[in-house]
């Protein structure tokens, strides 16, 4: 049984690349989560979830890539997210209406394309392999925490199983003494399986709002 359900290949062009790393990756996670099934290796399946976190921050990062531009033209959540975002970089001594002011005129004209760019810069750089990373990118997108997960503690204690796995290493290669207590591999499977549910879910919420959407302004 596959690690994850894909979602249909997208209509949209902003989709595509990221629709294509996604289906790879659980090509790829499967692949050792069948390979662990037959020789029940452990290293098999953590693998499958660890692979499963870099495909996570992959698409994140594509999405970003990819998307962010059209969604923040056309979703007004978004195009407020990155006002907000453009008045942290001119609040100073003025008020706050003063600065936006300032940051609605940027946000329309050709200078905001280069503000775009530092922004998308910024959040590849985050690590999107850790719940605040992850939900930081998802607000530019102008998406709730709670469309990306109905359990963002759940999530945590998931990403979470890298740093365990992480150290697990450190402690083989004799740098410790005593390696932390590890997930089962039926906990390990799960949770491949949680951060595949947060990468679909991801990408459909950014394909929710990049369907039937015309651009418009915002006042």
């Amino acid at each position: 049984m596959s690690l994850c359900t894909l979602p249909p290949p997208p209509q949209k062009h902003e989709l595509a690349t990221t629709h294509s790393y996604l289906k790879t990756t659980v090509e790829v996670a499967d692949s050792m989560a069948d390979a662990y099934g037959r020789d029940e290796e452990f290293s098999l399946i953590s693998g499958a979830y660890v692979f499963a976190l870099l495909g996570l921050e992959s698409c994140v990062k594509q999405l970003v890539r990819d998307a962010l531009r059209a969604v923040i033209e056309n979703n007004a959540r978004a195009h407020q997210k990155f006002i907000d975002y453009i008045v942290s970089m001119l609040q100073g001594p003025g008020t706050r209406q003063d600065a936006e002011r300032v940051a609605r005129a940027i946000a329309f004209v050709e200078p905001g394309i280069r503000v775009r760019e530092q922004l998308e810069g910024e959040l590849t750089g985050l690590n999107h392999r850790s719940k605040d990373g992850i939900l930081e990118a998802a607000s530019y997108f102008g998406i709730p925490a709670a469309e990306i997960s109905a359990d963002l503690e759940r999530l945590q204690e998931v990403l979470h199983a890298r740093r365990l796995l992480d150290e697990d290493n450190v402690a083989k290669s004799g740098a410790t003494k005593q390696g932390p207590v590890l997930p089962s591999a039926d906990e390990m499977r799960q949770y491949a399986e949680y951060v595949f549910l947060t990468t679909v879910a991801f990408y459909k919420a950014v394909e929710k709002r990049l369907e039937g959407m015309q651009r418009r302004a915002w006042n």
